[in-house]
């Protein structure tokens, strides 16, 4: 919780309209964490570094897609301003990308808002493919997400977090 809302500070203050601090929940993350969603890479100090939540469905943002067993789902993907540039995001990605693989699943999609020019490029610089937006039916409550989806091919080897 501490990261997320360090970043949604920083974006507050970058004019980059994403997140905002204090709007998760301890008890969600909690829920996550116990049931292994979450994962964490640390600094040698044991500074969280960045995160990532993966999860097997995502019904929310994909519907009936979001049941239907092929992918693996990433949310949560935080980055600490200190490692920023450092290609610690790209890492993770590709750590993701081989968990996902290990899991049997043959994709990753995650959502991002649907009007963050930036983090949408990034998506695609990754080789995640554009998958619609989901404006949630008009929904005020929620603001429409651009979908990504990345294929996966035969990934080689497996592993674990490095570093």
């Amino acid at each position: 919780m501490a990261l997320r809302d360090h970043l949604a500070t920083w974006q507050q203050r970058s004019g980059i309209d994403q997140w905002k601090p204090g709007e998760l929940n301890a008890r969600v993350i909690e829920i996550e964490a116990d049931a292994g969603q979450w994962f964490v890479v640390r600094d040698p100090h044991h500074q969280v570094v960045a995160t990532a939540r993966v999860t097997n469905a995502d019904p929310h943002a994909w519907g009936a897609r979001g049941r239907d067993g092929r992918a693996g789902y990433l949310h949560g993907l935080m980055v600490h301003r200190d490692f920023a540039g450092q290609g610690v995001g790209s890492a993770v990605l590709a750590w993701v990308e081989q968990f996902v693989a290990d899991c049997g699943r043959d994709s990753v999609r995650l959502d991002c808002l649907a009007h963050n020019r930036a983090l949408r490029a990034y998506y695609r610089r990754h080789g995640y493919l554009d998958r619609g937006v989901n404006d949630f039916g008009g929904d005020r409550q929620w603001r429409p997400v651009a979908r990504f989806e990345k294929p996966l091919e035969q990934l080689p080897g497996s592993g674990g977090p490095a570093g």
